[in-house]
């Protein structure tokens, strides 16, 4: 990859980047308020006359099944994190509570505190680079600059790389900066927030971050490189709803960072957002009726960028779009296996009908359902739009045959 080749690209395509750059980084500062803002509402509530009542009620309730099942049960009473029958009253049991979210910080807790509130920036960063990768390549495609490049010396597979290198460099730089900022801001704001544990997180977390980062921006590139308009329309429908997935799980962090009031019922949002019409089903039930404009609102401009983006897609003139030739299968077969992954672990379509809290093996049951599920729905689509099973749409999304 030659120098001159690296800086005509940034050059041209710097305010994309930085875009880019400011998005995600953005997206770690409010994941990171919002996660400090939860955390500090739980421990207020533990203080609060209501939590004493209603914990109080539900630890004798606890205790008595506990005795129940040991005596039902031959192997004793089951594994419970905090087993009640370790504990002399409630008021020992709630201050062991406490530390639990005060002091005792072990790398499961913190582990699973830094997964579950952190992983925003990550799906903001998954969609953003899907996108940008899409912008990047088709930026400009039909004017002078893109021509010139093609006219160079350089080759279609040298600037293609370029553009990839340019994003994912941009993508590793904002893990970087954004995951630290959470943990800065977290470590910050919560007692006894150990820095060693969360350190190898934090490298942990980068690393995956740049891993699923590079498949999504190469998947992009790729797509759109090889797109054609049958492959069109998988494309603009399968990722208009994975992208709504991304930004209503978005709104739960925005809401707890600018309403106080919402942070006790996050974790539910959270619980729902897995398949689009749940989320549409908590926001109605907890009357935020409003809120169900800010994804129909971030539909419209990804419905609006998608098209801009897919009529200027071909690096070639006279809409002349690369194609795998050489395999006999398919183009959308690419987008079908990384939609297949992202949307499989996302919980889609199984992710709000089965439990997935039983246990690791049965949380990979699941995943493993949701990724066959989505990998036949996927190729079902397909194979109805490329052979013209279903007319609205393979005459809507119909293509010359070269």
């Amino acid at each position: 990859m030659k120098r001159e080749l690296v800086r005509v690209i940034l050059k041209k395509y710097w305010p994309l980047l930085l875009c880019l750059f400011i998005l995600g980084v953005g997206t770690s500062f409010i994941s990171g308020k919002s996660s400090v803002s939860t955390w500090q509402d739980t421990i207020d509530y533990h203080k609060t006359p209501e939590y004493k009542k209603e914990g109080k009620k539900s630890y004798n309730e606890g205790k008595k099944i506990e005795i129940i099942e040991s005596e039902n049960t031959k192997t004793g009473v089951p594994s419970f994190i905090n087993s009640y029958k370790d504990y002399k009253n409630f008021e020992e049991y709630e201050k062991s509570s406490m530390q639990f979210f005060l002091v005792k910080k072990t790398a499961k807790t913190a582990s699973s505190y830094t997964l579950q509130h952190g992983s925003n920036p990550l799906y903001m960063l998954l969609c953003l680079s899907f996108l940008f990768a899409f912008l990047l390549l088709s930026f400009d495609n039909q004017s002078q600059f893109n021509r010139l490049l093609l006219k160079s010396k350089f080759s279609r597979l040298e600037i293609l790389l370029t553009k990839l290198f340019a994003i994912m460099g941009t993508v590793l730089f904002t893990s970087i900066i954004g995951s630290t900022l959470f943990y800065l801001i977290v470590a910050y704001s919560v007692p006894a927030f150990y820095f060693n544990i969360p350190l190898a997180i934090l490298i942990w977390k980068i690393c995956y971050t740049c891993l699923f980062c590079l498949v999504f921006s190469a998947s992009g590139i790729l797509m759109a490189s090889l797109v054609n308009k049958v492959s069109l329309g998988i494309v603009t429908s399968i990722g208009l709803v994975f992208s709504f997935t991304l930004f209503t799980a978005s709104i739960a962090d925005i809401l707890v960072l600018f309403n106080p009031n919402f942070s006790g019922t996050a974790q539910s949002f959270w619980r729902y957002t897995s398949v689009p019409y749940e989320a549409f089903t908590y926001l109605l039930y907890r009357n935020k009726v409003l809120l169900l404009l800010i994804p129909f609102l971030l539909l419209v401009i990804l419905s609006l960028a998608t098209y801009w983006v897919f009529k200027r897609i071909s690096l070639e003139q006279q809409d002349n779009y690369l194609t795998l030739k050489q395999l006999n299968v398919p183009v959308y077969i690419v987008f079908v296996f990384y939609t297949t992954f992202s949307l499989g672990v996302q919980g889609i379509p199984f992710g709000g009908a089965i439990p997935t809290n039983l246990s690791f093996q049965a949380d990979w049951v699941v995943y493993g359902l949701n990724i066959v599920g989505v990998f036949l729905t996927s190729l079902l689509i397909g194979h109805m739009v490329l052979y013209k099973k279903f007319p609205l749409i393979s005459r809507y999304y119909s293509f010359k045959k070269k």
